[in-house]
């Protein structure tokens, strides 16, 4: 036992450093850890106040445009279809820019994600949505990694539809083209 309490007298100083050390280095990793949470907690905070605005001014959109007096007075003129299917199809894309905040900011996990990025997809493939995006895309209403985003999936639409027309078979006779079967034998 002498032996021991030999050791730790004449290495107490070495002994000493190296809780010391070990204590800095726990202090670096305790702030680093820290800072990494307040960072998260920073981009949790923003995704879910664009996602208020964006929940909010849809909101107020969609009441102004449900009283044809105050549409009328705000925008000069009366309402057609095509203002009430802008503003639909406008609403939609800024839900999605604000849903897509929430995974861009890691609030959405990829599981909870990808419903949305099907859902956003297939938005997409109708011709008025895709018309509508295209006269928008670089108004600066959007976040510019949602446009980035939504050109990568246009691009990735563009090479399936591509795909699926070279792997279709030469014959495009509609089943409806075929003559009928005789019944009479």
């Amino acid at each position: 036992m002498s032996d021991v309490m030999t050791y730790l007298i004449t290495h107490s100083q070495t002994l000493a450093n190296l809780a010391t050390t070990i204590g800095v280095f726990v202090g670096i990793f305790a702030l680093l850890f820290t800072g990494y949470q307040i960072h998260i907690n920073n981009r949790q905070t923003k995704a879910k106040s664009i996602y208020e605005i964006q929940k909010d001014s849809r909101e107020i959109a969609l009441q102004l445009l449900s009283d044809r007096d105050v549409a009328r007075e705000l925008l000069g003129k009366d309402l057609q279809l095509r203002d009430f299917a802008d503003a639909t199809i406008g609403r939609l894309f800024n839900l999605y820019a604000a849903i897509f905040q929430q995974y861009r900011y890691k609030i959405l996990d990829k599981g909870l994600w990808r419903p949305f990025e099907i859902e956003i997809e297939q938005f997409l493939a109708h011709p008025y949505a895709a018309e509508f995006w295209e006269s928008k895309q670089e108004s600066g209403e959007y976040d510019p990694k949602f446009v980035t985003y939504i050109q990568k999936l246009q691009k990735r639409q563009r090479g399936k539809r591509s795909a699926s027309r070279e792997a279709e078979p030469e014959n495009h006779d509609s089943p409806c083209d075929s003559k009928p079967e005789d019944s009479s034998t």
